[in-house]
This record gives structure tokens, C-alpha cells and sequence, in this order.
């Protein structure tokens, strides 16, 4: 047996009950991923600092490799020409070598105090670096105990929609389609409110006047009527009467 147009309409308000819970808890899941994103906008530019400052470090541990290497090949030209200087019979020859080994002993402390600046600059991104890995693995773990916690919490609003839905099908068998069709096109419209109680002879939707007339029709409940302000189904309750 069919219900009579007051009595679907009764059944479309506890639909629209169940539309804005509905709609609530969508607007919740679909915010959920946000709240990761600023973990994951900072683990990310962490990261990128530790890349950054790595590529940095390696740099300077390549001027170190080029400093040794120098300073090698220094040590080695300066024991040679100390072994020449040892040799040498003429003051000439002396002369000359103990200019090139006064030149040697100069460029080898030059190189030894290059060596000690880029060492103190390589200790000074290897403690960088350390700084920022510790800040990549806090914000990592930060990160993956809030993607568990959205997930739970996801997972629960999945579950409280499938019960509302539940729940909204069993209204739906009692309310004429096109009653249904044009609740929900204005539903859609505005932003879930599909209908609206008269409370007087004001929408409480958008909140106008009404003419006397309209609002006695509204008032019999026979048949469907639309504001024509905000298009909501308008309706009489106990409550707001």
C-alpha cells in the first residue's frame, strides 16, 4: 500500500537526516589526506636538505682526496731535494737548493693549512648531516604513525557510511521516485539540504516570506511545493509549527 504524500515526506525528512550525516562524514574522509600532507611536505623538504647537504659533503671530501694527494706529491719533491741539498759541492747549487726546499716547506704548509679548514668544513656538514637524518627520521615516523592512525580512522568512517547507507535504503522503498529524484537534484544544489520546514510563513532554508496562499497549500501537505527562493521542498512539522 502506498503512502500518501505527508506520510512520504515524513519518510524523505529522515532521509535528509541521514543525507547530511552522510555527507558530513564524506567531507571528513575526504580530509583525512590532508592531515598527512604537511608531514609529508616537511619529511620531503628534509630530505631533499640531506641530499643537498650530502652532495655538498661529498664535494669537499673530493678537495680533501685532491689536498692529500698534493700534499704527497709535495712531501716527495721536498725529501728529494733535501737528499740533493745533502749532495751538492758549490755555494751555487746550495743556494739553489735550499730555495727550492725553503719553497717546498712553504707550499707544504700552505697545503696543511688548506687540509686543516676543509677538515673542520667536512666536520661541519658530517654534524649537518647527522642533524638532518635525525630530523628525516622523526618526521618518517611521525609520518607513518599518522598514515596508520588516518587509515583506522578511514577505515571506521567506511564503516559508519555503509550503516547510514543501510539505513537510507530502507526509506527509499516508501518515497515516490519523483519525489526522490527531485529531492535529491536540489539536495545536490544545496549543499545537501534538499527540503526545508515551513516555520510560519518562512522557508527555513533561505529564510523568506511566503505568500498567505502558498502557505496554506504548503500547509495541507498534498502536494509537493518548492520555495521559490532556494527551490527546497518546503514542509509543515509538528515542531517547527
Amino acid at each position: 500500500m502506498s503512502l500518501s504524500y505527508s506520510e512520504q515526506i515524513q519518510k524523505l525528512t529522515f532521509v535528509q537526516e541521514l543525507d547530511i550525516k552522510i555527507l558530513h562524514l564524506e567531507n571528513e574522509k575526504a580530509s583525512k589526506p590532508n592531515e598527512l600532507k604537511n608531514l609529508e611536505k616537511m619529511y620531503l623538504m628534509a630530505q631533499r636538505s640531506w641530499d643537498e647537504k650530502k652532495e655538498e659533503a661529498s664535494q669537499v671530501q673530493t678537495k680533501m682526496t685532491q689536498i692529500n694527494g698534493a700534499l704527497e706529491m709535495n712531501h716527495s719533491r721536498m725529501k728529494r731535494a733535501e737528499e740533493k741539498l745533502q749532495s751538492v759541492s758549490d755555494n751555487k747549487e746550495f743556494q739553489a737548493a735550499t730555495k727550492e726546499v725553503d719553497q717546498l716547506k712553504k707550499m707544504s704548509a700552505d697545503l696543511e693549512s688548506q687540509k686543516a679548514k676543509i677538515q673542520d668544513n667536512f666536520n661541519q656538514f658530517e654534524e649537518s648531516l647527522k642533524d638532518l637524518e635525525e630530523k628525516c627520521n622523526t618526521v618518517k615516523t611521525e609520518m607513518d604513525s599518522k598514515a596508520a592512525e588516518v587509515s583506522g580512522e578511514t577505515q571506521k568512517i567506511d564503516g559508519d557510511l555503509q550503516e547510514l547507507l543501510s539505513e537510507r535504503k530502507n526509506y527509499l522503498s516508501d518515497i515516490s521516485n519523483s519525489i526522490l529524484s527531485r529531492y535529491d537534484r536540489i539536495r545536490k544544489a544545496r549543499s545537501g539540504m534538499g527540503m526545508a520546514p515551513m516555520v510560519g510563513n518562512q522557508c527555513s532554508g533561505c529564510h523568506i516570506s511566503l505568500p498567505p496562499q502558498a502557505a496554506n497549500q504548503i500547509r495541507k501537505m498534498e502536494e509537493i511545493h518548492e520555495c521559490p527562493s532556494c527551490n527546497r521542498i518546503l514542509y509543515v512539522s509538528a515542531s517547527a509549527e
